[in-house]
C-alpha cells in the first residue's frame, strides 16, 4: 500500500511539472506574439503617419510690397495633395482667394490692401481645410540717412562719411549676421550706388560704416538710402573703394647724376604730388656734406640726385623719399596738409592744427642748376602755419617752388591706413654735428623709410642725414657746412615703404549724420544692382 501511494504522489508531481512546462511555453509564446503584434501595429501606425504627412498640405508663401497698399503674393504648393487657398490675411484685413493649387503648382496673386503696409505687417494664407501658413517677406528694407555739411567746411567732394548704427536706429534682425547685405544709394529707387566699408559690426551695440558720398554742399543736406534684408547677399564692403590712396614712400640709390623714379600708384589729380627726401647711411668714399635734390615731379614719378656744396661728383647714397597728394587729408586720423608755394613766403595752413605739426619741406625744382646744394629752410612752425619758408645755398638765391608736408605728431591709426604703420615726431634742440638716437613708439615689421627736416633756422647751410635705421629706432645728424655749433628743432616721419598710403578727405568739422529711425519697405524693388 505504501509503495502504491508513493507512486501516485510521484505521478501527481510529474504531472504538475509537465503542466507548468506546457503552460509556461504557451504563456511565453503568447507574450512573443503580443510583442510581434505591437511592433506590427506601431509599424503600420508609423507608415500611416508618414503617408498622412506626405499627403498633408504644405504651402510656401512669400510676399513683397509693390507700394504702400499693394502686396504681391507668391504661393507654391510643396505638398502632395490638391490644396485650395480659401483666404489671405494682410495686416488686419481679410481677402477671399478661392485659389486651387495642384502639387508643385504655384501662383502669383496681387492683393490691394487699402491700408498702409509697413515692415511689421503680417501676411497669412488659410486653406479650405483650415491650415494656416505665414508669409515670408522677400523684399528689402530701406532707411533714409541725412548728412548735414556745416557751412564752415565749404563744399566737400568724394567725402568719406561715418555712419553709426545702433539698436536704437537699426533693427539688426532684418540684416545679415555680419551686415554683408547692406547697400547704399543716392536715391530711394536704388540708383546711384555708393561704395561703403564696414569698420566694425556689433549686433548688440554700435556698428560703424563708412560711405563715400560724391558731393556735400556747404551748409546743405544730402539724403542717401541704406537698403538691406537679403540675408544671402555677398558683402560688398570695401576699404579700397572708400578710402583714397594719397601717397607712397620708398628707397632709392642716387649719386650726383639725375636718376628717375616711377611711382607705384596712379594719382587722379591735375597737379603732381609733393616729394620730400632725406639721405641715409653716409657714403664711405666721400664724407662731404650735401643734400638730395628733387626735380621734374609729375603724376608718374620724379628725378633725384645728390649734390655737395663743392662742385664735386658724389658717390651713391641711399635716399628715403615720401610722396603725398596735395590738399588736406586725414591719414590714420592724423591731420595732414600738403602744398606747394613760391618762396620766400609765409604759409598759412588752410585749417589750423590742434598742436604744432611736423613740417617737412623740399625744393621741387631745378631752377638753381648753378646753386649747388640748394634746399628749403623755414624759420619756425606753429599751429597756424610755416614762417619764412625759403631756399638757401652758398650762392645767393631769391625764389623757388618749395613743397611742404605738415602732419600731426603721433602714430597713425592702422585701422584707417590698411594696416600701414606711420609714425611722426618732433625733436627739439637737436645739437648740430652730433647724432641723435630716436626710438619709435611702436616697432615696425620691416625697415621703414624715414624722412627728417630742420624746422627752425638758427644757422645757415645746415641739412639733415638719417643714419642706422632699424625697426625700433633711427639716428639723425644735422650737418653744418661751416662746422658751426648750435641747436635746431627737427621733424620726422617714418613709414613702411613700397605700400599705398591711404587717407580720407579732411573737413574742419565732421558732417552731422542722422539715421532716420523709421524703417520702410523697399516698394517694388526685388533686385539691387
Amino acid at each position: 500500500m505504501r509503495s502504491r501511494s508513493s507512486h501516485r504522489a510521484l505521478s501527481s508531481i510529474v504531472g504538475a511539472m509537465i503542466f507548468i512546462v506546457i503552460f509556461g511555453a504557451a504563456f511565453a509564446s503568447l507574450l512573443y506574439m503580443q510583442d510581434r503584434y505591437a511592433k506590427y501595429i506601431n509599424s503600420v501606425r508609423e507608415t500611416l503617419n508618414e503617408e498622412a504627412e506626405r499627403l498633408s498640405e504644405d504651402l510656401e508663401v512669400k510676399f513683397k510690397a509693390l507700394n504702400s497698399t499693394a502686396v504681391e503674393l507668391t504661393i507654391v504648393n510643396k505638398g502632395q495633395v490638391f490644396t485650395v487657398v480659401d483666404h489671405v490675411w494682410v495686416g488686419d484685413k481679410v481677402f477671399s482667394l478661392d485659389l486651387g493649387l495642384s502639387p508643385g503648382g504655384d501662383s502669383v496673386v496681387l492683393v490691394l490692401n487699402g491700408s498702409q503696409i509697413n515692415p511689421d505687417s503680417e501676411v497669412f494664407v488659410v486653406t479650405r481645410r483650415g491650415r494656416i501658413f505665414e508669409g515670408e517677406y522677400e523684399g528689402y528694407y530701406v532707411k533714409r540717412i541725412t548728412i548735414e555739411n556745416p557751412p564752415g567746411n565749404g563744399e566737400l567732394h568724394d567725402f568719406q562719411v561715418e555712419i553709426q548704427l545702433t539698436p536704437n536706429n537699426f533693427n539688426y534682425s532684418r540684416a545679415r549676421w555680419n551686415g554683408g547685405d547692406l547697400r547704399f544709394y543716392l536715391y530711394s529707387n536704388a540708383t546711384g550706388k555708393l561704395s561703403y566699408w564696414i569698420e566694425s559690426w556689433n549686433t548688440q551695440g554700435t556698428s560703424i560704416v563708412w560711405v563715400k558720398v560724391p558731393s556735400l554742399p556747404s551748409g546743405g543736406e544730402v539724403d542717401i538710402y541704406m537698403f538691406y534684408g537679403d540675408k544671402d547677399a555677398a558683402s560688398e564692403s570695401s576699404f579700397d573703394d572708400v578710402f583714397d590712396i594719397v601717397g607712397e614712400a620708398g628707397l632709392l640709390s642716387v649719386d650726383s647724376r639725375w636718376t628717375e623714379t616711377r611711382f607705384l600708384y596712379a594719382y587722379p589729380d591735375s597737379e603732381p604730388p609733393v616729394v620730400v627726401a632725406s639721405p641715409s647711411r653716409l657714403n664711405t668714399t666721400s664724407d662731404s656734406e650735401g643734400v638730395v635734390r628733387i626735380w621734374n615731379v609729375t603724376l608718374a614719378g620724379f628725378q633725384a640726385c645728390f649734390e655737395e656744396y663743392e662742385y664735386e661728383t658724389h658717390g651713391y647714397e641711399t635716399v628715403y623719399w615720401l610722396a603725398l597728394r596735395r590738399g588736406q587729408w586725414r591719414i590714420g586720423e592724423l591731420h595732414v596738409e600738403v602744398g606747394l608755394e613760391e618762396t620766400p613766403t609765409d604759409v598759412t595752413f588752410s585749417s589750423y592744427f590742434s598742436s604744432k605739426p611736423v613740417a617737412l619741406t623740399q625744393l621741387q625744382g631745378r631752377d638753381y642748376v648753378y646753386a649747388r646744394a640748394a634746399h628749403a629752410r623755414v624759420e619756425d612752425v606753429t599751429t597756424t602755419g610755416i614762417e619764412n619758408m625759403h631756399v638757401e645755398a652758398e650762392e645767393t638765391v631769391t625764389d623757388g617752388e618749395v613743397g611742404y608736408i605738415a602732419i600731426e605728431e603721433g602714430i597713425a591709426n592702422t585701422t584707417f591706413t590698411g594696416g600701414l604703420l606711420i609714425q611722426t615726431g618732433i625733436e627739439e634742440d637737436v645739437a648740430v654735428g652730433s647724432s641723435l638716437d630716436v626710438d619709435f613708439e611702436s616697432s615696425f615689421t620691416t625697415e621703414p623709410a624715414v624722412m627728417a627736416k630742420i624746422m627752425t633756422d638758427t644757422g645757415p647751410l645746415r641739412e639733415e642725414r638719417i643714419e642706422d635705421v632699424s625697426i625700433d629706432q633711427f639716428s639723425v645728424l644735422i650737418e653744418d657746412e661751416n662746422l658751426a655749433s648750435g641747436v635746431e628743432d627737427l621733424g620726422w616721419i617714418a613709414v613702411e615703404p613700397f605700400k599705398p598710403i591711404y587717407g580720407r578727405k579732411f573737413a574742419p568739422i565732421e558732417p552731422i549724420v542722422t539715421v532716420n529711425p523709421t524703417e520702410e519697405l523697399a516698394y517694388g524693388i526685388s533686385y539691387l544692382p
